[in-house]
């Protein structure tokens, strides 16, 4: 607690960094690429082919037309990355806390829409 104490009054008068000042930074280079490397790699744990091989399938069980799910496919990455890029970027302006609330609240209002939405059609099975 004391080190905290020390450290919050050493910073006072210093302005906020933003995002472009850390990623400019010469001192926090190394520790950028250590998290930068670790998070590229996991791409390539197949989390995320997952989602991208199954979407041809669902595509094509829904009714979409074989020469548009590409297009339906690179959305679906495009989306991705613009969340990835956003999330980011609001963290430090908004907290943690914050977003995880509105984000939960949010997925249960679709999921109450999507059941009641459910409710009234039959079974497909």
């Amino acid at each position: 607690m004391d080190d905290m104490g020390k450290e919050s009054a050493s910073m006072q008068g210093q302005k906020v960094k933003t995002m472009w000042d850390v990623l400019t930074s010469r001192c926090a280079r190394w520790q950028l690429l250590a998290l930068v490397i670790p998070c590229a790699g996991i791409q390539f744990c197949g989390i995320n082919t997952d989602i991208y091989f199954y979407t041809f399938d669902i595509f094509g069980e829904a009714g979409v037309a074989e020469d548009k799910m590409h297009y339906l496919s690179s959305g679906i990455g495009t989306t991705d990355l613009i969340t990835i890029t956003l999330c980011s970027l609001l963290i430090d302006r908004v907290g943690r806390k914050m977003l995880m609330g509105y984000g939960y609240l949010l997925m249960g209002v679709i999921m109450s829409v999507l059941i009641v939405m459910q409710s009234g059609c039959p079974p497909l099975i």
